[in-house]
């Protein structure tokens, strides 16, 4: 007994240094009831699952040594979950079968020793305090109230995710439409530039045009200046030269008339002498029309000699050649004047449209 007790003094300092040892208060049932103390006994659940290490602890501080090989037997024999734990039940039936020798040498049985490490964890279980108890009980309340309250938030919060997300597409969809009339409003910017860079090319195109039109103009009225003052002396020009002509042909018809007249009385009184000559005192019937002056100067001239006549008449025949060589030239010269009128008053009505 002295010596058990020595044992347990040594298993609870160092349950208290290493108090991971994973055991719930499901580990205890009656499939083994070990009786280490006056007033102490505990039942433990082969199928509890406890920490492999600490088990292996377990056994080196029953005095057993396992060695390489009967550590890779027990990991063999011994599946280990995910987290690291093996069955209670399954490692007493292994390290008996493994370690029966070495257990009958110390005098220890495995199960007791194991359940008296384990006790150790399970007495500070029995000992906590009430009121600890009742704080643990109030925190476990507090926090199924603010779990509570954190899923009425969470479900508040999903709501409101769920309302953004709404919001959200909405705001996309419209960001999308915005994004397609920016690009349409772009599009039409570029193609309103391109018509205004050609409307500026045409218009830059008229401006020259009508520049040169204006240089043409100038250059034309200058030219139109310039002929109408040539123009303007040409007509003045024309018109003294038409008035000049004007008063020629005048005089000329006057002198003309005057000379028609004297020269058809010459005409008449030399050829009224000769024939009186030569026919004797009875002028033929062709010369009874002679006038008065004429007979008067035949009566003057009959009072002479036949040399007289004879020369007069020969004077005579000169005179009327001459004369009517004379007239016939000046009615040419009138009939020139005539033919060059039109092409002056036609040349000179072309200039003053001009």
């Amino acid at each position: 007994m002295k010596t058990g007790f020595k044992k347990g003094e040594q298993f609870s300092a160092f349950s208290t240094h290493n108090s991971s040892i994973d055991v719930s208060a499901g580990a205890v049932s009656p499939s083994w009831r070990i009786d280490y103390g006056p007033q102490k006994k505990i039942s433990l659940n082969p199928s509890v699952r406890l920490k492999a290490d600490k088990l292996e602890r377990a056994l080196k501080y029953l005095g057993i040594q396992p060695t390489k090989e009967e550590q890779e037997i027990l990991r063999q024999q011994l599946p280990r979950d995910s987290e690291g734990t093996i069955c209670f039940g399954d490692f007493i039936q292994v390290a008996r079968n493994l370690f029966s020798q070495q257990m009958d040498e110390t005098g220890h049985s495995p199960v007791h020793e194991i359940a008296k490490l384990l006790d150790s964890q399970l007495v500070s279980f029995n000992h906590l305090e009430t009121h600890e108890m009742e704080q643990l009980r109030k925190e476990k309340n507090e926090a199924l109230k603010e779990l509570c309250q954190l899923k009425e938030e969470l479900a508040k919060s999903e709501r409101m995710t769920k309302q953004l997300a709404e919001e959200l597409q909405i705001t996309k969809q419209e960001a999308k439409a915005s994004v397609e009339e920016a690009r349409t409003l772009r599009s039409r910017i570029h193609l309103a530039e391109a018509a205004q860079k050609q409307a500026r090319g045409m218009e830059l195109d008229y401006e020259e045009v009508i520049s040169l039109l204006e240089i043409e103009i100038t250059r034309l009225k200058d030219q139109l200046a310039d002929h109408g003052g040539q123009n303007k002396e040409s007509v003045q020009d024309l018109r003294k030269r038409i008035t000049v002509l004007d008063c020629q042909l005048r005089k000329s018809e006057t002198a003309k008339k005057t000379f028609e007249v004297a020269t058809e009385k010459l005409l008449e009184f030399v050829e009224t002498v000769p024939e009186m000559l030569l026919h004797g005192s009875s002028p033929p019937v062709t010369l009874r029309k002679a006038t008065i002056s004429s007979k008067m100067l035949l009566a003057h001239l009959g009072r002479n000699g036949h040399t007289l006549v004879a020369s007069l008449a020969t004077e005579a025949k000169e005179l009327a050649r001459s004369v009517r060589a004379i007239l016939e030239a000046d009615c040419e010269f009138y009939q020139i004047i005539l033919l060059f009128l039109p092409s002056i008053f036609s040349s000179f009505s072309f200039l003053f449209y001009l």
